[in-house]
């Protein structure tokens, strides 16, 4: 009897704890594989709709393959980038030459579907209506106080974290609100506030988030791509508020007097934003992101000229005002080749003589046109800037960033000083304008090995038609290692110049994979996002391309990154270049004279 006892007393205790842990484990195995089985095109659209949307909601056809790679992807915002083959248009490189998919018709059976995020809840979203998602960022708490946090930060984003490719920008662009319908008669004068340009504004007065610039994006189905960072405090309530100049929609009489305004086209429009988080945030309070404005409702070819973006109320008076950059090509053939988007400049950057070397020796590659960020530098580096602009040759975004609480930068609590936001504001900013894009750092060369530069080495790729990305192995020279021995003519002005690329000929044994601290050359009309040593976002047909060490390798110069490593390979590439980064140094520090090489 009493071993009967102990028996019905130890299932009294332990089953109540298996019922619990059996329904948790469903509810998180439902969560999980929530997918979308429609794939619709969107009216008004360049893209499909077969995408991942958020965390565990993915096309029924990729749920096997992607659920747990996606999951991971999201939760893991940080530089090393191994998990970018998780990305649906990250194919094997043995495709290369396999021309552009386009997204399949796919008649709709249920005009809805299931937003899953991973946490406990889920919504079930009719399509064609503005998505109220929760959504968090992908960090697990435990205590209360947290979990109370995450409730408020969870309620309604319009926010996509996935990174695909450009088929969910489409699709949560056609999920957004119809055009508001009320006048907001006191915001029709565009004078409301200064326009201003360059510059970070404020969405709201706490300042829970900011933007900077303003794209006509035709690639994405005709919106307005706005350029921001945001914190977890935002309101989920984000409207776009659009002018129009009015010059566009005219129309002409038979009678042909003057002409008239199409009084039913509207100068002023309001639209539900949504929000588009960009990954690599580190955990700072401010994520880089985009505001999007869809204007594919609207069926009239007047374009936009200027935006706010307002938060709770929509005819609420904006904080900000910015003109909308309209890029369009002015030829069939863009006026640059190879553009180079340089990171910010920063913490009164006055390394002048490291400047001057970087944009010398990448001209010799093959660079026609520099964009810089200007957040502080030194006096010395601002007349090197203003040299290069003068001659055609670069221009400066300035880039000062507002004032927070960071005690190191005195800036806003933002991962290296926005440099997401930059890099994907150089992509749109020249987006019809070059036909390639560098994305490179002031200590990183991008060497060709078995050409004179880098359009006799993009001879090899002009057959591959779906590569939107073309991504370069990195290799660290250290700078602490002693400057090579060897003689050559013209060391004593390497010296004198202190050319960092022909006296440090020693680097690491070690070669980096794909994607882990590369550097990459984009197509800028087929991607959407850029990342930092990587592409978060292909339009679709488009993916990325090894470019293999024997073709090229990215260079980068900087102290002890591998302190354990000493393993050291001489490697005398650059010197092949020696006499025309010599010739082209004493040059231009004899247009520098008086110039402190340092400050």
């Amino acid at each position: 009897m009493r071993v009967s006892f102990k028996r019905i007393m130890l299932g009294v205790f332990l089953l109540p704890g298996l019922l619990f842990v059996w329904v948790h484990f469903v509810k998180e195995v439902g969560h999980s594989t929530v997918s979308l089985d429609q794939n619709a095109n969107i009216p008004g659209s360049k893209t499909s709709t077969k995408a991942v949307l958020g965390r565990g909601l993915s096309s029924s056809s990729d749920n096997n393959n992607n659920n747990n790679n996606n999951n991971s992807n999201n939760n893991n915002n940080n530089n090393n980038n191994n998990n970018n083959n998780n990305n649906d248009n990250n194919n094997d490189n043995n495709n290369n030459n396999e021309q552009p998919k386009k997204g399949p018709d796919v008649q709709q059976k249920d005009p809805s579907f299931v937003l899953d995020f991973g946490g406990k809840e889920s919504v079930k979203v009719p399509l064609f209506t503005n998505i109220n998602a929760t959504m968090t960022d992908g960090k697990q708490t435990t205590d209360n106080s947290n979990k109370e946090k995450d409730k408020q930060n969870n309620a309604a984003h319009n926010v996509d974290r996935s990174f695909t490719n450009s088929s969910t920008t489409s699709r949560l662009l056609k999920l957004t609100l119809p055009p508001l319908k009320e006048d907001c008669p006191d915001l029709k004068k565009t004078d409301i506030i200064p326009k201003s340009d360059q510059k970070w504004q404020p969405v709201t007065r706490d300042e829970a988030a900011f933007v900077f610039s303003a794209y006509l994006d035709s690639q994405s189905g005709r919106i307005v791509r706005v350029i921001g960072m945001r914190s977890r405090a935002i309101s989920p309530n984000l409207f776009c508020q659009i002018w129009f100049d009015g010059n566009d929609n005219s129309t002409t009489n038979n009678n042909n007097s003057k002409s008239t305004v199409d009084e039913h086209i509207p100068r002023f429009v309001v639209v539900s934003a949504v929000l588009r988080l960009i990954p690599e945030d580190h955990g700072r309070k401010y994520t880089s992101c985009y505001f999007l404005c869809p204007l594919h409702q609207f069926n009239f070819k007047e374009v936009p000229t200027s935006i706010s973006i307002v938060s709770v109320d929509k005819c609420s008076k904006p904080f900000n005002h910015m003109g909308i950059i309209q890029n369009w090509p002015s030829k069939k053939v863009p006026e640059k080749e190879f553009t180079l988007c340089l990171s910010p400049l920063q913490y009164y950057y006055s390394r002048a003589y490291e400047l001057v070397e970087w944009i010398e020796v990448n001209q010799l590659f093959g660079a026609d046109y520099f964009v810089f960020y200007n957040e502080t530098v030194g006096s010395n580096v601002q007349k090197v800037l203003e040299q290069y602009v003068a001659e055609g040759a670069a221009e400066v975004v300035q880039w000062h960033l507002p004032a927070g609480p960071d005690p190191m930068t005195k800036r806003v609590d933002v991962h290296y000083y926005a440099q997401l936001a930059a890099l994907n504001d150089c992509l749109y900013r020249n987006q019809h304008r070059s036909k390639y894009l560098v994305f490179m750092d002031v200590d990183e060369f991008i060497v060709p090995r078995n050409g004179k530069n880098w359009p006799m080495m993009f001879e090899n790729f002009k057959d591959k038609y779906n590569i939107g990305a073309y991504v370069f192995k990195c290799t660290f020279f250290r700078k602490e290692w002693e400057d090579t021995p060897q003689d050559f003519p013209g060391k004593d002005l390497a010296l004198k110049y202190r050319s960092v690329s022909l006296l440090k000929l020693n680097r690491e044994s070690k070669i980096y994979p794909m994607f882990i601290r590369s550097k990459i050359i984009v197509h800028p009309l087929r991607v959407e996002t850029m990342g930092i040593h990587n592409v978060w976002a292909f339009r679709p047909g488009y993916q990325p391309t090894e470019v293999g060490q024997t073709q090229a390798l990215m260079h980068h110069y900087r102290n002890w990154f591998n302190p354990k490593t000493n393993n050291r390979v001489y490697d005398d590439t650059m010197l092949t270049f020696k006499d025309k980064i010599i010739q082209r140094l004493v040059q231009r520090w004899d247009k520098l004279k008086g110039v402190p090489l340092s400050l």
